[in-house]
């Protein structure tokens, strides 16, 4: 017998993976960075639909109603500097990269589709949104799977391994490369997950 899931059986499915969510923020605020693969799965399950899959959202027939927090400036193709949308420089023991959190000058909501595919990061050859970040990362680079034949696309390469956007920071010696844009937006992203679903859903509690 097929058994049909029940839609009080995905709210506690739902329940779960926010509480889950939230936990690997923690984790990557306590300076495990690498959780922001964790993170990238995470954010999947709930929001991307493919022809294969469908989001949890999506099962919940909720996903077009929910606005989305944007804590992130707008990309402009005039303007040559490239763009982190969603983070901003922390120094603790030396500079890094620090996800925006509530700090932002301005916060909007947005549908969905908007909101994913918006720009957050760019350098001088690529353009990558939101839905591109997180599929590269949970897709092909240590997510939900690694696999050597999957090749990583050449502009998330660059910008992941060659540091393409281009920011240094002087570390008293020398000139270095300032790691990992892509993981603390990652990080941010999930924030504004977290913050847009609890004002979505009551019943969930905002641990921030």
């Amino acid at each position: 017998m097929n058994y049909i899931i029940k839609n009080d059986e995905l709210v506690v499915v739902l329940k779960e993976k926010y509480e889950s969510l939230i936990n690997s923020c923690k984790f990557f605020d306590e300076g495990k960075n690498f959780e922001a693969k964790e993170i990238s799965t995470k954010l999947r399950f709930l929001l991307h639909d493919t022809d294969k899959s469908t989001s949890l959202l999506n099962h919940l027939g909720k996903k077009s109603e929910i606005l989305f927090l944007d804590s992130g400036n707008d990309y402009d193709p005039d303007n040559l500097i490239p763009l982190t949308a969603l983070v901003s420089l922390s120094y603790n023991n030396g500079w890094s990269y620090a996800p925006k959190l509530n700090r932002c000058a301005e916060m909007k909501k947005i549908n969905f589709d908007l909101w994913w595919n918006k720009i957050i990061i760019s350098d001088k050859d690529s353009l990558f949104s939101r839905g591109d970040i997180i599929k590269e990362v949970a897709n092909k680079d240590g997510g939900a799977h690694i696999d050597k034949e999957k090749k990583l696309s050449e502009g998330y390469a660059k910008l992941t391994r060659q540091n393409s956007v281009g920011w240094k920071v002087d570390n008293g010696e020398e000139m270095e490369d300032l790691p990992d844009v892509h993981l603390f937006s990652i990080r941010q992203i999930a924030h504004e997950v977290i913050v847009s679903l609890g004002e979505m859903f009551p019943y969930l509690s905002i641990k921030l």
